[in-house]
């Protein structure tokens, strides 16, 4: 059975969905919608995306898609901040570790230096 392919156009007036809530749809839920794309960039929707669209709909049924958008402008705030304190705790930790390797070198740069003074030394006798 050949799989058929739908419009947005077509799918708004299936789920009676304006196609912006249905564009809204598809960009906050990337790992369910992933529509083909046409050679000039049209969405193609198959049965199974109409399927978790009405999902989406019947799920955020009475919230406004104004708090659906705060709700996620939300979450990549909070997952923003959380990749920020991540990066600033691991620059921290080299940090230390570029302390820890500076003070290794130092102390084989004086370890150098002493037997090159005790080859300078030796020499004397």
């Amino acid at each position: 059975m050949e799989k058929r392919y739908y419009s947005i156009g077509k799918v708004s007036k299936l789920l009676n969905i304006p196609i912006t809530t249905l564009r809204f749809f598809e960009e906050n839920f990337p790992h369910l919608i992933k529509p083909l794309r046409t050679q000039g960039k049209h969405r193609r929707y198959t049965e199974e995306d109409i399927k978790v669209f009405s999902f989406i709909r019947e799920a955020t049924k009475g919230i406004s898609l104004k708090n659906l958008k705060e709700h996620f402008n939300q979450k990549e705030e909070n997952s923003l901040k959380e990749k920020i304190q991540k990066l600033q705790e691991s620059l921290i930790l080299i940090d230390q570790r570029v302390r820890v390797m500076e003070s290794q070198i130092k102390k084989i740069e004086e370890k150098f230096q002493k037997l090159e003074e005790n080859k300078k030394f030796k020499r004397w006798f």
